[in-house]
């Protein structure tokens, strides 16, 4: 029996998720150790979000699926039937047992002995939505998260000289709040009040200016 493209299309997906999800592994050392990825968080509307506290949780799910998926190819390909029950057990126990502790992390951070331990004093999405009604009711910004702003030039050896502008960035790790950018002009005659102001919405700590360029 020959090999279809269906066939092709789907092993390149096994080894693109096997890839991912070693990739992921590799990665969990510096998350654990309390380092930032840059490319977190990372949410979809279809599963939790991945953070630094969930991060060694979504590891165990994505090698599960990662792993099991392989195997279930690689018994496929061969008529390995032992290894098409492993590789399909494998992601099923990676789902029900990962997914309800992925969600969990994020809500509430526990277990704790699951979470990074420099993140185990954040309080997950539920404690941070309690913060966040509390303080509106006491008329202050949402949050305490440190917000810079930026004082954005083009440096004097930039070849495509672009108009200045500022933006406000949340430095928290799991955030990713902006604001602006605005530059002058009628619309925001003072730039950095503008950025500032929107800011102020978001947290009432807020620091710069700062020129990251030049």
């Amino acid at each position: 029996m020959g090999v279809g493209w269906q066939d092709i299309v789907f092993g390149l997906g096994v080894l693109w998720l096997a890839g991912f999800a070693a990739l992921t592994v590799v990665r969990l050392p510096k998350v654990w150790r309390g380092e930032t990825l840059l490319s977190l968080p990372y949410s979809n509307y279809r599963a939790p979000e991945v953070n630094h506290r969930s991060f060694p949780v979504f590891t165990g799910f994505i090698a599960a699926l990662g792993g099991g998926a392989l195997l279930l190819w690689i018994g496929v390909l061969t008529g390995g039937r032992g290894l098409t029950i492993t590789g399909g057990m494998t992601i099923f126990v990676g789902v029900i047992v990962f997914v309800p502790l992925w969600i969990l992390v994020n809500a509430v951070n526990r277990p704790r002995f699951l979470v990074p331990p420099t993140r185990r004093k954040d309080p997950g999405w539920w404690g941070e939505w309690r913060s966040r009604r509390r303080r509106r009711k006491e008329g202050l910004a949402p949050t305490q998260h440190v917000v810079e702003i930026l004082d954005v030039r083009p440096p004097p050896e930039e070849k495509k000289p672009y108009d200045p502008y500022f933006v406000a960035v949340c430095s928290a790790d799991d955030c990713g709040w902006m604001g602006g950018p605005y530059g002058r002009d009628e619309a925001h005659p003072d730039p950095e009040e503008s950025v500032r102001a929107e800011a102020r919405t978001h947290s009432s700590a807020i620091t710069g200016p700062r020129r990251p360029l030049g």
